[in-house]
């Protein structure tokens, strides 16, 4: 059916708008926590952080997109893709360039289907090793969460412990669930949306590029989550080090999925005052003033804005320099 005039160019209208209000409601609800919990507390919190240890966190977070790329890379070979590790660890830096600079927290998704597409030719292993890279991610964060609950829960509300075991069953029961031919087939029946997305030309070849890892695969794409999420929720607690706060690490492994899960929410820009607010809201019910716990927060945003720049650098110089090809 042909779209209905005037209705491809309010599309790019509509898209516009939704990104406007992102970046209103991140500078807005930036402007009411530093405003309510006093931003010169704020800034003086972040000026006196400890170099040692932001040195540290800097360093284990570029790790993480190493590791991150890696993961990346695995998937790709899974579909006789050959892509070196330094053109994908460049490549995730651009992604987090774009993160920063676009509204959204999954920009750089965007942009690593769009540049690995030109690079392979194949806008289904793109789109899919993508999607695969990001749910793994989130499941290995949350077993990494769920793992922890049985030894910290009289920690927290036990509202949170819950909210935590129930996520992290639904992403696992998830998977399995799709891994499982007949009981895939069973829920697509039942459900005819899924069925009938599946059998689209365009959403069909990514369904199909996903249906082709097998739990080998898998297995060892979870595996490297497991040490990725495990390096970032570290990264966090050598900036709460940092910043002074002394905490339990187990609080950091409780709390930093729901952070991420709650970041990945597309209200915002690249997840500013969301995250703020996730942090103030946890960290508080464990003693942390939320000045100290907005700050907690802007330093780890200011990790990424060190990536981002490294990834500007590198989209300044062309496609050349990070997947081989020239631009076209």
């Amino acid at each position: 059916m042909k779209p209905v005039v005037g209705e491809e160019e309010s599309r790019p209208r509509a898209s516009a708008l939704s990104s406007v209000l992102r970046v209103t409601l991140s500078l807005l609800l930036l402007v009411v926590l530093l405003h309510k919990f006093d931003f010169s507390r704020i800034a003086e919190t972040l000026l006196s952080a400890n170099k040692g240890y932001m040195g540290a966190a800097l360093g284990l977070y570029l790790v993480g997109i190493v590791i991150c790329s890696f993961r990346w890379q695995v998937l790709l070979g899974s579909h006789d893709v050959s892509v070196p590790l330094r053109s994908l660890t460049a490549l995730n830096f651009v992604c987090n360039f774009f993160n920063n600079i676009l509204p959204g927290s999954i920009s750089g998704d965007v942009v690593k289907m769009y540049q690995l597409s030109r690079y392979s030719d194949r806008s289904d292993v793109a789109v899919s090793t993508v999607l695969m890279d990001r749910i793994t991610g989130f499941m290995a964060l949350f077993a990494i969460a769920a793992g922890a609950v049985p030894f910290a829960h009289e920690l927290v509300p036990w509202e949170t412990s819950v909210l935590i075991l129930i996520i992290a069953v639904g992403m696992w029961g998830g998977m399995w669930v799709f891994t499982r031919g007949r009981w895939w087939k069973g829920l697509r029946d039942r459900i005819g949306l899924l069925d009938r997305l599946a059998r689209t030309e365009k959403v069909g070849k990514v369904y199909r590029a996903m249906r082709t890892y097998d739990r080998r695969v898998t297995a060892r794409v979870l595996g490297i989550s497991l040490v990725f999420d495990a390096s970032w929720i570290v990264v966090r607690y050598l900036i709460a080090l940092a910043l002074g706060v002394r905490l339990s690490v187990w609080y950091f492994l409780l709390f930093i999925p729901i952070i991420s899960l709650v970041t990945l929410v597309p209200i915002s820009f690249s997840g500013l005052g969301v995250r703020e607010g996730a942090y103030v809201y946890l960290f508080s019910q464990v003693g942390v003033e939320a000045p100290t716990a907005i700050s907690m927060s802007l330093a780890f945003y200011g990790l990424r804005l060190v990536g981002g720049i490294i990834g500007g650098v590198i989209y300044a110089l062309g496609t050349r320099t990070y997947l081989g090809r020239a631009e076209e």
